[in-house]
C-alpha cells in the first residue's frame, strides 16, 4: 500500500487518437496549448492510498480545473480545436520566416532554416490528417501531397531580403490554398448525409418496400442469385421470358439482350427518368410487367452497377423531386414524401412514390455503398451533385479580378460560385467583374460533335448556345454526351435547333430566361447599346451574323472600342473567309478548322469596320431566372 501526495495527469482514452495533433500544437504555440484540454487532465491529490494493482483504494482525486468542468472542453471543441491547428504552424512558420529575414550571416540563417524545415515536418503530417480528405478529388489530394513538399527551404550559401520575401511570398500563397482546400472538404463532408442518417429518415418508407416485397426477402433473394440470374439472362431474347419467379414476382432478362448487350430497358426507363419533369407526376413505363425485376449490369459514370429494377403496378406512375445533396434529401419534408433511399438486406434502394405515398418503382443496388450510390440518383436528376472548386466567398471586386486573372477556362459550376460572390457586391461594382468573367467562359467546338440526328458542321446554333448556358453557371446535365450534342437531341433535330424559339424553351428547361431581339445592323453605337448592357449584368448572348445568303450563330465573349469579341463555335474565320463561306456560293468548312487547332475559335475579334461589312440580324439574351 502507497500513501502519496501531490498533482498528474489522467489520460482520457477516447482522446488518444488525437495526440499527434495535440503535440503539434503544443509545438506551434511554443507550450501555451494546455495539453490535459485534449487527451489528459491535470489532477491534485492528497494523502491516497493505491494498493498493489495501482487501484485507489483512500482518497479523493481532483481536477485543477473548475468544479464545474468549465475549463474542459467537450469532444466536439477539441476536434474544432484540432482542425485550427495548421493555422498555429502556418502562423508559427511566418514568424520563423521574420526572423530569417533579420537574421545576420549564413549561420544564423541555416539555424533558423533547421527549425523551419523541422516544423515543415510537423505541417506535413496535419495536412495528412485534415479531416475528410479522403473525399477530395484526385485532383486535389495530389495538389496537397504537392503542396507539403513545398514548404522546405534548402540554400548553400546566403539567402538575400529579395529571395527570403520570394520564399515568404509564396509561402503565403501555399497557406492559402491548404486552407482553401482544406475547407472544400469540410464543405463537403459537411453537406452530405451519412447512410446512417439516411437510415434514421426512413423508417416509414422502409416499411413500405418491406410490404411489398414480403418483408425485404425478394431483395434479399436477388442480390444473393444475381450473377447466377444474369448469367441465364444472356440466352433469354425476349423479356417476357421468365428467368425465375419468387412468391408471385417475375424476374425477367432485359430486352433484346442479343441485339444490345441487355441495355434497351434499362436505356427507356433511365432516359424516362432523367428527361421527366420535375415536381410532376408522369407514367414511367407501359411496358413493364405488374410485380416484375429486371436485371443488369449497368454503367454509370465509368462504373459498371450491379441493378435490378423493381415495378409493383401495372403502370408506374413516379412523382420526380431534386435535391442538391443527400441532406436535403433526408430532411426536407416534401423531398422525403416522394423519394426515399433505404437499406434492405445489404443493399441500397431508391423507391419513387406516388400521390398516395404508395412505392410505385425501385431501383436496387447489390451494395451498400453511399457513394456508389450517389451516382444513381445523379443519374436519375434526383440529387446534383456537382460542387465548385472555387469557394463561395465574401470577396471585394479587385480580389474577385484578381482570382480570375490567375484562371483560363473555369467549368460551369466554378462559373456558378462566381457569379454568387460577384452578385453580393454593391450593384454599381458589378460589370466589370461580370465583363471579366465572361473571358473564362470554356470554348466548345462543332466540329468534334457527336450528334447522331445533326451533322455537326450544321451546329453553331447549339455548340453557341452550350457556351452561353455555361456563362451562367448551368453545367451539363448529362455525362455520357457533351452539351451540344444533348441539347440538339433535346430540341429535336433539325430543323427546331436553327429556331431561336427552340433555344429559349430549351433555356426554360434548364431554369433560363431567353429573349430575341431583332437587329438588322451594322452600326457600332446601335450594337455597343444593345449588348453591352446585357454583358455588364452578367447575362449571355447569342447573335446571328449574317454576312450573305447564309447565317452564322457564335457567342458573345464581349465588346469595346476595337470591336466585337466572339466565341465562333466552327474555328477562326476572318472577315474574307466569313463573306466567302457564308456567300451564296460558300462552302462552310472553309477557315482554320478546330480539328487542327481546337481553340481556334476561341475569342476572335471582328473589328467594327468588319462588322460593318456584315448584318447582325438578332440576338438572344440569356438570363438566371
Amino acid at each position: 500500500m502507497v500513501t502519496s501526495q501531490g498533482w498528474g495527469y489522467i489520460t482520457l482514452p477516447f482522446l488518444e487518437q488525437f495526440k499527434e495533433v495535440i503535440d503539434a500544437a503544443n509545438i506551434a504555440t511554443g507550450g501555451e496549448v494546455n495539453i490535459g484540454k485534449f487527451s489528459r487532465i491535470r489532477v491534485e491529490f492528497d494523502n491516497i492510498k493505491i494498493n498493489t494493482d495501482y487501484q485507489l483504494v483512500e482518497g479523493m482525486v481532483q481536477t485543477s480545473y473548475d468544479p464545474d468542468w468549465l475549463g474542459v472542453v467537450d469532444v466536439d471543441q477539441a476536434i474544432a480545436d484540432i482542425g485550427q491547428l495548421l493555422g498555429e504552424l502556418f502562423s508559427r512558420k511566418e514568424e520563423l520566416l521574420t526572423e530569417l529575414s533579420e537574421a545576420e550571416g549564413f549561420e544564423e540563417q541555416q539555424g533558423i532554416i533547421s527549425q523551419i524545415n523541422e516544423l515543415e515536418v510537423t505541417i506535413g503530417q496535419q495536412i495528412d490528417q485534415i479531416p475528410n480528405k479522403e473525399n477530395l478529388s484526385q485532383d486535389l489530394q495530389d495538389e496537397l501531397e504537392s503542396l507539403k513538399q513545398e514548404g522546405s527551404i534548402v540554400s548553400n550559401s546566403e539567402l538575400t531580403s529579395q529571395e527570403i520575401e520570394a520564399i515568404s511570398n509564396a509561402d503565403a500563397k501555399r497557406r492559402e490554398r491548404v486552407k482553401e482546400i482544406a475547407a472544400i472538404a469540410e464543405e463537403d463532408h459537411l453537406t452530405r448525409c451519412t447512410l446512417e442518417k439516411l437510415l434514421d429518415a426512413n423508417t416509414m418508407s422502409r416499411e413500405k418496400v418491406f410490404d411489398i416485397t414480403s418483408n425485404g426477402e425478394i431483395i434479399r433473394i436477388i442480390k444473393e442469385n444475381f450473377e447466377d440470374w444474369l448469367g441465364q439472362s444472356q440466352n433469354v431474347t425476349s423479356s417476357s421470358i421468365e428467368i425465375n419467379a419468387i412468391q408471385e414476382w417475375s424476374v425477367r432478362a432485359d430486352a433484346q439482350y442479343s441485339k444490345r448487350q441487355g441495355r434497351a430497358l434499362f436505356d427507356r426507363l433511365f432516359e424516362t427518368i432523367r428527361k421527366a419533369p420535375k415536381k410532376e407526376l408522369y407514367a414511367l413505363h407501359s411496358g413493364l410487367y405488374p410485380k416484375g425485376i429486371y436485371l443488369r449490369k449497368y454503367e454509370m459514370e465509368g462504373k459498371r452497377h450491379s441493378l435490378a429494377l423493381y415495378s409493383p403496378k401495372e403502370i408506374p406512375q413516379v412523382f420526380k423531386m431534386e435535391a442538391k445533396d443527400y441532406c436535403e434529401l433526408v430532411s426536407s419534408q416534401e423531398l422525403n414524401y416522394r423519394i426515399k433511399v433505404i437499406e434492405v438486406a445489404n443493399s441500397l434502394v431508391l423507391a419513387f412514390l406516388n400521390e398516395n405515398q404508395e412505392v410505385t418503382f425501385m431501383v436496387q443496388l447489390m451494395g451498400n455503398e453511399d457513394a456508389d450510390f450517389e451516382s444513381i440518383l445523379k443519374w436519375f436528376g434526383v440529387l446534383k451533385l456537382h460542387k465548385p472548386n472555387i469557394l463561395v466567398r465574401d470577396l471585394s471586386q479587385q480580389q474577385i479580378l484578381d482570382e480570375l486573372s490567375t484562371h483560363g477556362e473555369l467549368q460551369a459550376v466554378d462559373i456558378a460560385a462566381y457569379r454568387e460572390m460577384i452578385g453580393n457586391l454593391p450593384e454599381e461594382e458589378r460589370a466589370e467583374a461580370y465583363l471579366e468573367l465572361q473571358r473564362h467562359v470554356p470554348y466548345r467546338s462543332q466540329l468534334d460533335n457527336e450528334c447522331k440526328i445533326v451533322s455537326g458542321s450544321r451546329m453553331c446554333n447549339v455548340t453557341s448556345l452550350a457556351m452561353n448556358f455555361e456563362a451562367l453557371g448551368i453545367s451539363n446535365p448529362t455525362e455520357n454526351e457533351q452539351f451540344e450534342d444533348w441539347l440538339a437531341v433535346e430540341a429535336g433535330g433539325a430543323p427546331n435547333i436553327f429556331k431561336a424559339e427552340s433555344w429559349i424553351n430549351l433555356g426554360k428547361n434548364l431554369t433560363i430566361n431567353g429573349a430575341k431581339e431583332e437587329l438588322y445592323t451594322s452600326n457600332k453605337i446601335v450594337l455597343t447599346s444593345k449588348i453591352k448592357p446585357e454583358l455588364e449584368m452578367g447575362n449571355s448572348i447569342s447573335l446571328s451574323l449574317y454576312p450573305g445568303c447564309k447565317g452564322h450563330i457564335v457567342r458573345v465573349q464581349g465588346i469595346d472600342e476595337q470591336g466585337l469579341y466572339i466565341d465562333d463555335p466552327n474555328g477562326h474565320c476572318p472577315l474574307a473567309c466569313m463573306l466567302d463561306r457564308e456567300g451564296c456560293e460558300g462552302r462552310y468548312d472553309k477557315g482554320t478548322r478546330n480539328t487542327e487547332n481546337p481553340i481556334a475559335g476561341n475569342n476572335n475579334l471582328y473589328t467594327w469596320e468588319e462588322i460593318a461589312q456584315i448584318t447582325v440580324k438578332y440576338m438572344v439574351v440569356f438570363s438566371n431566372q
